[in-house]
């Protein structure tokens, strides 16, 4: 699976986010068009319009990492790991870690100094009981979970500031009228 993210990479024009101006729209797949609409506190917010819909998410890596970027494949995001994405699905916010690995994560995190590792889930992650604090995050995956191959542990700090700006923009950016760009 991997070897295949890393040929659709070599095979797929890619441009960093750096190079993606706010407001940029392009095409990353056929059909599929992304676009970052608003940047603060180290978030991104990405649209993602195909013929199914629009989907809005706000992104941020960890301290240090590199901020994903399209794959080509669907509106998927890779590298920067590990990285935290907040999405809107029928009006509760969901939060999802994204690890080396596309199988299953597994996340256990901690303020700085605490001497105790809580569990964490791959998805709905608790970040609104966390706040905006910053935390210890330890990310495990498995290239392939079924027989627990190509183990990957990421350990990084991770600063949740502006949280609740990232919700706010998820939630605007869902709620935004379709735009044809005039190019």
């Amino acid at each position: 699976m991997i070897a295949a993210l890393i040929a659709l990479l070599t095979l797929t024009p890619q441009t960093p986010p750096a190079d993606w101006p706010i407001g940029t729209e392009r095409e990353v797949e056929a059909g599929v068009y992304m676009q970052v609409v608003a940047s603060e506190s180290g978030w991104r917010v990405w649209r993602t319009e195909q013929r199914s819909g629009v989907s809005c998410k706000a992104v941020k890596s960890a301290a240090g990492r590199p901020h994903p970027r399209p794959i080509g494949v669907g509106d998927a995001l890779f590298t920067g790991t590990p990285y935290l994405t907040i999405g809107l699905y029928q009006d509760r916010f969901t939060y999802r870690w994204s690890a080396r690995h596309l199988g299953k994560v597994r996340v256990k995190y901690r303020t700085p100094g605490d001497r105790f590792w809580e569990e964490g889930a791959e998805v709905n992650f608790p970040a609104n009981v966390i706040g905006e604090r910053p935390i210890e995050i330890e990310v495990t995956s498995w290239e392939y979970p079924a027989i627990y191959e190509g183990y990957s542990e990421e350990a990084a700090t991770f600063d949740l500031a502006g949280l609740a700006w990232a919700q706010e923009q998820v939630r605007v950016c869902s709620s935004a009228p379709i735009v044809k760009p005039t190019t």
